[in-house]
């Protein structure tokens, strides 16, 4: 006899033997490949998923290998209203900020971000999918939830 309620299709779980901490990535530089590109028009940013290869040892576990991470590097792009604003540092306008960390990204990495639609068609041609980079892996605390997250990377 089934369930009716659908109950017999989740397998038995303990939450308190169960759940565990994300196994993090220690802070470093390790070596990856670009493996997709995403743009999220409410930060709006685009995000670089890097898949980190051939640097061997382990995540915080002490048993996940760091090779296999996929760890996000955003990129912040200029909206109206950071014309206005200025940065905690109150040096920048939030908009000479992005402009310029999309000018190091640029740089560092070869690739046109000159504007929308060189960022447009870098993402929909996967032009930057595949690039070898060398990537700047921090550990990042955020409202409570830490992770790891992709401080600067540049070409290997």
């Amino acid at each position: 006899m089934t369930d009716e309620s659908g109950f017999d299709s989740v397998v038995d779980f303990n939450l308190g033997e169960d759940a565990k901490a994300e196994p993090l990535v220690p802070a470093g530089n390790y070596t990856g490949n670009v493996t997709s590109v995403k743009f999220y028009p409410d930060g709006p940013n685009i995000t670089f998923y890097v898949t980190l290869e051939g640097n061997g040892g382990v995540c915080s576990d002490g048993e996940t290998p760091v090779d296999g991470a996929n760890v996000p590097f955003k990129v912040w792009l200029p909206k109206a209203e950071d014309k206005d604003e200025l940065t905690k540092s109150g040096r920048y306008t939030k908009f000479q900020w992005k402009v310029n960390n999309m000018q190091k990204v640029s740089d560092a990495l070869g690739i046109d971000l000159g504007d929308k639609d060189a960022i447009r068609a870098g993402i929909e041609g996967a032009e930057w999918v595949g690039l070898e980079v060398v990537a700047k892996v921090v550990i990042n605390e955020y409202e409570g939830n830490v992770s790891n997250q992709i401080d600067s990377m540049s070409l290997q």
